[in-house]
């Protein structure tokens, strides 16, 4: 087991299977608050259903209604059971926070772990197949993940290694165990 710091943003302690999106998810529209499935026509979880998930995107996006579709969720029993950001913003540590769902962002995946998962990120001008988009790394960078140079993209692609796995979000301590 690898266990790794995180930035507290919702207190708690939840394990699931990680469900992990490398494109933001915004909540009003983008999920179902009765059954807990993601309707957004042409997100890559698209119909995958986010009910006791570890859910671990780039960041949120979309209306401020969005969290409370996510205090829906967690009245409904339809919420995932811990959220990982790369970077937290309001909308989505706001939603964690009044439904109770332990969230974390600014995981610290090493530069070990990238490199054992043969992922490293491309620099400068060079470019690095990501699902069905190519994306340019650096500062420049022109993609969902809003990404401000290589430390985050190299973080999402480490998060994209868990996809499936059992994963615990200690947010008490601020850790992430897989």
């Amino acid at each position: 087991m690898e266990e790794i710091n995180a930035r507290i943003i919702s207190k708690g302690k939840a394990s699931g299977e990680a469900l992990v999106s490398a494109e933001p998810i915004g909540f009003l529209g983008g999920v179902d608050p009765e059954t807990g499935a993601v309707i957004e026509k042409g997100h890559p979880l698209e119909g995958k259903n986010i009910a006791g998930k570890v859910l671990i995107f780039p960041n949120g996006k979309g209306s401020t209604v969005g969290s409370y579709v996510m205090l829906q969720l967690a009245k409904n029993g339809k919420a995932p059971a811990a959220i990982i950001n790369i970077s937290a913003e309001p909308i989505i540590a706001v939603g964690a926070i009044i439904s109770k769902i332990p969230m974390v962002d600014q995981p610290a995946f090493s530069s070990q772990h990238t490199a054992a998962s043969n992922r490293q990120p491309a620099h400068s001008s060079q470019h690095t197949a990501y699902g069905n988009r190519i994306l340019e790394t650096g500062c420049s960078m022109r993609s969902a993940i809003n990404c401000a140079g290589c430390a985050q993209l190299s973080g999402m692609l480490d998060a994209l290694s868990l996809s499936g796995k059992l994963v615990t979000v200690d947010a008490d301590k601020g850790v992430i165990i897989f």
